[in-house]
């Protein structure tokens, strides 16, 4: 399927209701649009809101980044993914980790809620939470719900952490 604005859809098996105005996509599905590539094994295309609705074994990729997700949805109109069962964000110099997941396309900035990891391998640390705002063009992490970072070093071959706790800890990566 290929849709006015030139995004592309392909797949070994498709369907359209259209009684629910709704395209499903199974087996090797690919999406193809202006900057992301997204695989999947099902694809559903709700027409009347404009959202895709993925589930288990989605990546997209963007640049030098990867999302990964086992359910969740993309809104075409305010251009956000929405993960919402094993939440993954690779980026160069950052790897995150949520329950759930809202990725902004345009900014590459998200939000992260729920049993947050984020292993920051530039600065060898990593960040704990159960609220993160993910902010990578500021070059910012804030950390609300029980935030923990534990740095780590290793010198002369000894091994060394520091680990921090606060009500709110704001992480800067300059």
């Amino acid at each position: 399927m290929k849709s006015n604005d030139g995004k592309i859809v392909e797949s070994d098996n498709g369907s359209y209701v259209a009684a629910e105005k709704k395209f499903s996509f199974e087996d090797n599905v690919q999406i193809f649009t202006d900057s992301v590539l997204m695989v999947s094994s099902r694809v559903d295309y709700l027409t009347e809101t404009d959202v895709v609705v993925f589930n288990e074994n989605t990546v997209a990729w963007r640049d030098e980044n990867m999302l990964f997700a086992n359910s969740g949805n993309f809104d075409r109109p305010k251009d956000v993914f929405t993960f919402d069962k094993d939440g993954y964000i690779f980026t160069k110099e950052q790897e995150l980790w949520a329950d759930f997941i809202q990725y902004y396309r345009a900014t590459g900035n998200a939000d992260l809620f729920n049993n947050v990891q984020i292993l920051d391998t530039v600065q060898s640390a990593i960040c704990l939470a159960d609220k993160v705002i993910y902010r990578p063009s500021e070059d910012k992490i804030e950390m609300t719900e029980n935030p923990v970072v534990g740095m780590y070093s290793m010198e002369n071959d000894v091994a060394d952490t520091l680990f921090l706790a606060a009500d709110i800890i704001l992480y800067r990566t300059v």
